[in-house]
């Protein structure tokens, strides 16, 4: 009988073998595709992937594999179970924070029958008889497949070569040839293996297994593909969706996915895999499958993470959350597999009427990945259901199959959308037969996504400014990030570029030029070509402008070369790339040549015509772009040269046809302007150089803006981000309302976009210090006319006039007009009056940029003054003491050092200018006021010490005084008082240890220097004593010790041996030991004769380096040639000997993490060298010994701002040209480090211009502020004796 028994079972395993044979010889080439629902949630080193197909003789299968990299020091895998307590695969999960599990290995109702390793301890042993089975084990933190037993009453694991052959008795350590002893810290037995160094090897039979395993059934595996990956694989089975799989054809699935080994694990109800808290597939506890029936396991491998990561924002919208409505004819269904807590509900998917809508109310606007779960009936449910997502002011109907099997127990990821309040998702009856299921809805939000905007009927990105350091073909991280999430996070229509793409502008050879513009396609135009994503430029003066003839034809060639022209619908590309126009969705968008300050007559007769064709016409809306804005918006920008000029004109050209805004860069910085009837929005600086804004404070910072355009509302929004976050979450929007309400500049003001123009203001009379007067004034405009009515009272002596200015609180404005007015000899009485006005003033009104001045017969022109601000105008914050606490008494010694008490500044809502004035008493209602000091709007108040040192009188030393003081904010009608706080003073006389700063000597304005204009690059006194004037943009101006021009002035080329060399551009100008001239021309040094201005020498830098600046001499003769930008060589020449019309180089310095620097000077013996930088208030300083290698020493912070123009005395003394920065003027700044003293000098006189060089006399008694913009020159002030 036993015989009989056995002889059936061969029958039986040879029957079913024969069965599958030919099936199982075929490959299965199942279609894998990544689970985006759970990778989102997961681990870059955890990916899931899924098949749904069929098997060789056409039985439908479906399997879920996941890959772990085990080098992720983020990682731990665990063998978790017990002999006696039994879990399901998500009980053990969640016991041990995975977050990815999958079943272990055979168990029977009292123990493990598979091997069980947990860290290091066996739990259970595994078979005991006769037979090795396969096992997974990690040991050393890599993965193994082996045949294991556990030799001897303490269990002590061994591994074994092959499968244990039966018949020669049961496994010892000594039994097999090639045992050894496995030391594995986590394990989990199975069997059979698979896999075996990467070929199919199933040892079914070897192990002892019985014929079942040949038949189809759910399957659990697991393997590893290298050292450092592993592979955990489920097949469902037993279910109409997935018939499972028999042992072979789980080999060839682990064998195809790429696995070198592989082992079986148990399966049928137990096999479960669960990932991110989701159970991945549907187990079969239950008939048919039920994933939530998960069976109890005697073992279970868990993935858990030792630091959790933060995880994204996950929501649910199911059918009984307060999201959900229904409209129709609704009904609970009865499947399984339903999400959450209640069942799916069905409608008739051929009645349109029918409806389920999900509200995405209270969600924060930003990037998600959407998706939908829904139940299964393949032959009830619909084969094309429309999910409708309204989104802005977008819609997308987006068609699922809900009758497939592939679709049931997973969340069905819809893509990635930026949703916000307001927007929803639908299901709706496409008119097609069968049900619709509605059941539960997800958003995962992307933890790389920044809020966003609503997204309007057209999107385009705009950037600017991307280009880094002359001829360089890379650009700045930041720059490489907003191209890579252009595409993935903000996804826009089109793409636009105010300038300045590549660095070019100064570039002689064509071989940098196509390095650059190759640069820029690998970096800008590709990762926009492969996102499908039109993009549209304009020439900005960095990328090949009309005065550099070799940069516009290597543009041209760029963007005419095949595959490079951007995908527009151009409307007249005939002058592409300079100029051209094209539609994009409805918008007529031209593109004009504003590379240089000039729009050139061809070019606007051009505009005219592309205004006038159907496309413009029909078009609903009219942009332009160029690269130069029509006004100044940025701190080193407001000049000539870097505006459009005629702006008036140019602006008239565009509102006559109605163009909606014009798009900008060049100043580098955002600003969303208008002027008139057009909107004018000033790009910021994608790349490097970001500029602060014109009268602020605030740091620069680099931005791209997302503009969106509702066409049904007529209205525009722009999104503005920081972008320099390495994580582009972090990315933070600007808030416009920060940014000034109007900026004044060079050739003209913009408001802020969103600033409502006013006809009316009202004003409070003002009186400065040590006048009188009270009052209210009213003005309102109408038409060309401004009427101003109110009364005053308490004047000094009789009104005589009214005059009308133009400028902010705080400035010195603008004679607009004056009102004489006839009245009686009162000091109060009634005022009217009217003045003509201009289309602007209503502008000027509404930011509160007119003042009224009062005129009376005993006060001064400037005693009364009445700013205007519209009725809405609010009052500044009240400002806090930051530098003196009340509990704190604090010493002061009597020296002329100066003593700073400094406030927070006031914040405006309105972004009006708010001056301060600071008053210091001994009694806290201020009736003994001993100073009350005017600081404008600079928050701080500097005074020696020994005025405060004569203040405490006859105080003993150490003994503590009190006193109390306040700071009182006005923007010119309010006023903001500080909190009243008790200041503690005593007298020291301890000695000065420390830097002092002094009050400034006293240096007069003697004017700009006559006949010598120009982008001022820096002054230098020759040995006749000419001062010598570098004007960047061409050319040297020599003035005579009497202030007359040399007989060769301007210079403006010099010839060396035969060859011309024109002066432009001017880098910098400095002085040879023999008293001639050295001139840095770009990537030339040339030498000057200082007595007749002829060329005596030249030298080049290498080829592939840029720019030199400053020329200096050390006390050896030898000349320091020290390049723009820090990547490029650091020269030390000296004239040849051989050749004096060259120069020999003698060596190069290093200089480790030098800055860029337009730049530099040094000690007269040449081992200490100053590079200010031009952006932060710092100047690097390098020391050396032997003036060969230098290291670098701490930096001097001591200036108030960026600077680009440094002068060492010869006793090694700094001069520093300081620009503006915000409310603080441009500056003169002094330092000795020998005496310990340093000064700085306010230029109110240069008008916030940036100097790009100094010149210091010998004696230190005349010092040259040389203007790079404001209208250039040359500003000189002499000491008062």
């Amino acid at each position: 009988m036993k015989r009989a028994k056995l002889s059936l079972l061969v029958f039986l395993y040879l029957l079913l073998g024969a069965y599958y044979s030919a099936a199982q010889a075929q490959k299965l080439n199942l279609n894998w595709e990544p689970r985006q629902d759970l990778n989102i949630l997961l681990p870059a080193s955890v990916r899931v992937f899924e098949a749904n197909g069929k098997l060789s003789d056409g039985a439908k299968v479906r399997a879920v594999y996941a890959t772990v990299y085990l080098k992720d020091p983020n990682l731990k895998l665990r063998a978790v179970g017990s002999n006696s307590v039994r879990q399901t695969t998500a009980e053990a999960y969640q016991q041990h924070q995975g977050i990815l599990a999958i079943n272990g290995g055979y168990f029977s109702a009292t123990s493990s029958v598979s091997l069980l390793v947990a860290d290091g301890e066996t739990v259970a042993p595994g078979p005991q008889g006769k037979v090795t089975r396969g096992a997974f084990g990690l040991v050393n933190g890599k993965p193994e497949i082996v045949w294991p037993y556990a030799v001897g009453t303490e269990n002590i694991l061994y591994t074994y070569p092959t499968p244990n052959d039966a018949t020669k008795g049961t496994p010892s350590a000594t039994s097999s040839k090639g045992a050894q002893r496995w030391l594995a810290n986590q394990a989990v037995g199975g069997g059979p293996v698979l896999v075996k160094a990467g070929k199919i090897r199933n040892t079914s039979l070897e192990e002892g297994f019985s014929g079942s395993h040949l038949a189809r059934h759910p399957r659990t595996a697991i393997g590893y593909l290298n050292d450092s990956t592993i592979l955990m694989m489920v097949v469902d089975g037993r279910q109409q969706a997935s018939a499972g799989v028999t042992l072979d054809e789980l080999a060839k699935m682990m064998h195809e996915v790429g696995c070198y080994e592989a082992v079986n694990l148990d399966g049928g109800g137990s096999s479960a895999m669960v990932a991110a808290d989701e159970v991945v597939n549907i187990p079969v506890d239950k008939p048919e499958g039920n994933r939530y029936s998960l069976r109890k396991n005697a073992s279970a491998l868990v993935l858990s993470e030792l630091v959790p990561r933060v995880q994204q924002e996950v929501l649910y919208f199911d059918t009984d959350s307060p999201n959900y409505s229904e409209h129709g004819l609704w009904k609970e269904s009865n499947h399984a597999n339903y999400y959450g807590k209640t069942p799916s509900r069905l409608a008739s998917g051929g009645q349109k009427y029918n409806k389920a809508i999900y509200t995405l109310d209270e969600i924060e606007r930003r990037r998600y990945q959407l998706a939908s779960w829904w139940t299964v009936n393949s032959e009830t449910n619909t084969d094309k259901a429309a999910f409708v997502l309204h989104h802005g002011s977008k819609t997308d109907t987006l068609y699922q199959n809900q009758a497939s099997h592939s679709t049931s127990g997973k969340w069905n990821v819809f893509g990635d959308f930026i949703l916000g309040p307001g927007d929803y998702l639908e299901l709706i009856g496409s008119g097609k037969e069968g049900k619709i299921v509605a059941d539960a809805v997800r958003l995962v939000a992307h933890n790389d996504s920044p809020k966003l905007p609503v997204r309007g009927d057209i999107r385009i990105g705009i950037i600017s400014d991307l280009n880094s350091g002359l001829g360089s073909a890379n650009y700045e991280w930041q720059v490489d990030s907003i191209m890579n999430r252009m595409p993935r996070i903000w996804q826009p229509d089109l793409v636009v570029c105010g300038g300045d793409m590549v660095a070019g502008m100064g570039i002689k050879d064509t071989a940098t030029l196509t390095k650059m513009w190759a640069g820029f396609d690998k970096h800008i135009a590709q990762p926009l070509r492969q996102a499908n994503i039109p993009f549209a430029f304009t020439l900005g003066n960095h990328d090949g402008p009309r005065s550099y003839p070799l940069e516009q034809k290597a543009a041209a060639a760029y963007w005419n070369s095949p595959g490079k022209t951007p995908n527009l619908q151009f409307v007249d590309r005939s002058h592409f790339p300079f100029y051209y126009s094209f539609v994009k969705d409805g918008v007529f968008i031209v593109s004009w040549e504003a590379s240089s300050a000039e729009i050139t007559q061809e070019n606007l007769a051009w505009l005219e015509k592309q205004f006038s064709t159907p496309e413009a016409k029909n078009a609903k809306l009219r942009f332009v772009l160029g690269h130069m804005p029509l006004y100044s918006v940025a701190q080193e920008r407001d000049s000539k040269g870097n505006v459009l000029e005629n702006p008036e004109k140019l602006r008239a050209l565009l509102e006559k046809y109605k163009v909606h805004t014009y798009i900008s860069g060049h100043h580098h910085a955002y600003y969303p302007g208008r002027r008139g009837k057009i909107e004018l929005v000033n790009a910021g600086a994608a790349g490097t150089g970001p500029r602060g804004w014109l009268t602020m404070d605030s740091a620069p910072q680099n931005t791209v803006t997302i503009m969106d355009i509702f066409l049904e509302q007529d209205s525009i929004t722009y999104t503005t981000y920081d972008i320099k976050t390495k994580a582009a979450k972090d990315m933070e929007q600007l808030d416009e309302n920060a940014l000034p309400a109007a900026i004044f500049g060079v050739n003209g003001h913009l408001l802020r976009r969103d600033v409502k123009v006013t006809d009316s203001a009202t004003g409070i009379v003002i009186p400065q210090a040590g006048s009188k007067g009270t009052g209210t004034l009213i003005a309102k405009a109408k038409g060309s006319k401004l009427s101003i009515s109110g009364s005053y009272s308490n004047l000094e002596g009789k009104l005589t006039g009214i005059s009308l200015y133009k400028g902010r609180n705080t400035e010195a404005g603008t004679l607009l007009q004056t009102y004489s007015v006839k009245s009686k000899s009162k000091r109060s009485g009634n005022i009217s009056a009217t003045f003509e006005i201009n289309e602007d003033l209503p502008e000027l009104l509404s930011v509160g940029a007119l003042y009224l001045q009062l005129h009376t017969t005993k006060q001064t022109d400037s005693a009364i003054r009445v700013q205007l601000y519209p009725e809405h105008n609010q009052a500044p914050s009240a400002p806090a003491f930051t530098s003196h606490n009340s509990r704190n008494t604090y010493a002061v010694r009597n020296t002329e050092a100066l003593y700073q008490i400094k406030w927070e500044k006031a914040t405006d809502p309105d972004g009006d200018f708010v001056d301060y004035t600071y008053q210091l008493a001994s009694d806290n209602q201020f009736k003994n006021i001993h100073w009350s000091k005017s600081t404008g709007r600079v928050n701080h108040l500097k005074m020696q010490e020994q005025d405060w040192y004569k203040l405490l009188a006859k105080a003993a030393e150490g003994v503590p005084v009190s006193f109390y003081h306040r700071v009182i904010a006005s923007d010119g009608k309010h006023i903001a008082y500080s909190p009243t706080t008790a200041v503690k003073l005593m007298k020291s006389n301890e000695p000065l240890e420390d830097f002092m700063e002094v009050p400034a000597p006293k240096y007069v304005f003697a004017g700009k220097l006559e006949n010598a204009d120009g982008a001022g690059y820096g002054a230098q006194w020759d040995k006749y004593g000419k001062l010598w004037l570098a004007n960047y943009a061409g050319s040297l101006v020599i003035k005579q010790p009497d202030g007359t021009n040399a007989s060769f002035s301007p210079l403006k080329a010099v010839s060396i041996n035969g060859e011309t060399y024109t002066l432009n551009p001017v880098n910098g100008i400095g002085i040879d030991a023999d008293g001639n001239i050295l001139v840095g021309r770009n990537r030339h040094l040339l030498k000057i004769n200082a007595a007749t201005g002829e060329g005596m020498a030249v030298w080049e830098a290498p080829a592939g380096m840029r720019a030199i600046t400053t020329p200096r001499v050390n006390s050896k003769g030898e000349i320091y040639a020290m390049s723009l930008f820090a990547e490029d060589q650091n020269y030390v020449l000296k004239q040849s000997t051989t050749n004096p019309t060259t120069l020999d180089l003698i060596r190069t310095i290093a200089l480790p993490d030098r800055i860029l620097a337009r730049t530099f000077d040094m000690t007269p013996d040449g081992l200490t060298l100053y590079f200010p930088n031009p952006g932060s208030p710092m100047i690097q300083k390098y020391s050396s010994k032997d003036g060969i290698t230098y290291k670098r020493e701490e930096d001097i912070t001591s200036t108030a701002a960026g600077c680009n123009a440094l002068k060492i005395s010869l006793d090694g003394s700094i001069y520093a040209a300081v620009r503006a920065s915000g409310v603080v003027p441009s500056s003169f700044h002094f330092r000795d480090d020998k005496k310990k003293t340093m000064w700085t000098l306010p230029l109110p006189e240069v008008g916030g211009a940036e100097a790009r060089g100094i010149g210091v006399s010998e004696d230190g008694k005349t010092l040259i502020f040389c203007s790079w913009d404001n209208g250039g020159g040359f500003y000189k002030y002499v000491l008062q004796e």
